[in-house]
């Protein structure tokens, strides 16, 4: 793996928990939906008394899925993070951090940083990911 793909991890992480989390609400929706169904309410229940703990037990399953599959996203985040925070010069930390745990476009980072697009790309970049690069080779 590359250090970009390595970095573009993080963002990646970031949108799939997001995704998880909306998907975890939507089940908590269902299953709202699942216990007025069936609550008890009209008379004929008891054939479909056996369905609300089946989609209790589904839904917790997808559920633990979901909080293990975060769980482990936030570690990926959390070891880029670090992984950035140790990069010396200040500059290209902030460079990494603006990039790619914020998620910010090469312009935006050069007009806040008052850098040319061609400077910021061509020269300060590669010296970022080449300490990124020093970083992890240390690690391993």
């Amino acid at each position: 793996m590359t250090t970009t793909e390595y970095l573009k991890q993080y963002r990646f992480a970031r949108l799939e928990i997001n995704a998880l989390q909306a998907e975890a609400e939507e089940i908590k929706k269902q299953l709202q939906a699942v216990t007025l169904t069936f609550g008890g309410e009209g008379g004929n229940t008891a054939p479909n008394a056996d369905k609300i703990p089946r989609a209790f037990e589904k839904i917790d399953e997808i559920e633990r899925e979901i909080t293990a599959r975060i769980g482990a996203l936030a570690e990926t985040r959390q070891e880029i993070d670090s992984t950035i925070q140790q990069v010396n010069d200040g500059r290209l930390k902030t460079i990494l951090v603006c990039r790619y745990i914020g998620g910010d476009s090469w312009e935006h980072i050069a007009a806040e940083l008052g850098y040319t697009y061609h400077y910021l790309t061509h020269d300060l970049h590669p010296k970022a990911l080449a300490e990124i690069e020093k970083i992890r080779a240390g690690a391993q």
